[in-house]
């Protein structure tokens, strides 16, 4: 990486920085977390999966013994019998004081509810709704029953021409917002993609003041 201003070395001001270890929010941070969790969990004879190498698995899915962990950076969520959750849990804080047994209740922003009696799990996402409603100023907006308006279509004849509305909406997160909106479709809200997240990321570069909106956050927010 390069010098950072102020620690530039005396007459090698030319020269680059090779770190020893991987820093959060470096472009190369991901990857050396997950060289370093993978060995982790392989030295725990677990294996990742060839479709998604944030999963791993233990043992045979025909065996009793078959276990299986998913993470998303720090966070994990995994499934078996107790004895082989019990050692990864273990294994996991020793090496990374990462703590957390027991039954799942909340991750990434989703709240897990489970009826074993009825044998259902129910994902919410109400608290993340919430939280993008207070973050971007929508707590009193108006709810309704559909995500985008009625006939609406956006394009790049849409984007600002003039300056000072180019410079206005560089003031405005809008990508936030989409990026908050994604998270919300990809866990409970499976309608938004197509009505939402698509038409808006169509001028995400240079969106326009009636792009700003939000529509019906607060229904649907559970699965």
């Amino acid at each position: 990486m390069e010098q950072t201003e102020g620690y530039v070395a005396p007459g090698k001001k030319d020269w680059v920085w090779r770190l020893k270890k991987g820093l959060y929010g470096l472009v190369q941070a991901g990857r050396a977390w997950n060289d370093e969790l993978n060995a982790h969990m392989e030295s725990e004879v677990f294996t990742a999966a060839t479709k998604d190498p944030a999963i791993y698995v233990k043992n045979s899915r025909a065996s009793d013994d078959c276990a299986a962990a998913g993470f998303w950076v720090d966070d994990c969520v995994a499934i078996g019998p107790r004895k082989e959750l019990d050692s990864l849990s273990k294994s996991v804080d020793a090496k990374y004081g990462i703590t957390g047994p027991g039954e799942v209740k909340w991750v990434l922003g989703m709240l897990l509810e489970r009826d074993r009696s009825a044998r259902t799990i129910a994902i919410s996402l109400e608290a993340f709704t919430d939280s993008i409603l207070a973050r971007f100023n929508l707590l009193d907006a108006t709810t309704v029953t559909t995500p985008l308006a009625r006939g609406t279509h956006l394009s790049a004849v849409d984007c600002p021409t003039s300056q000072d509305e180019i410079e206005e909406m560089a003031t405005r997160p809008y990508r936030e917002l989409v990026g908050a909106l994604a998270w919300l479709a990809l866990g409970t809200r499976p309608n938004m993609p197509a009505s939402v997240i698509t038409p808006v990321t169509s001028i995400g570069k240079r969106p326009n003041e009636s792009c700003v909106t939000s529509r019906g956050l607060r229904s649907d927010a559970s699965i």
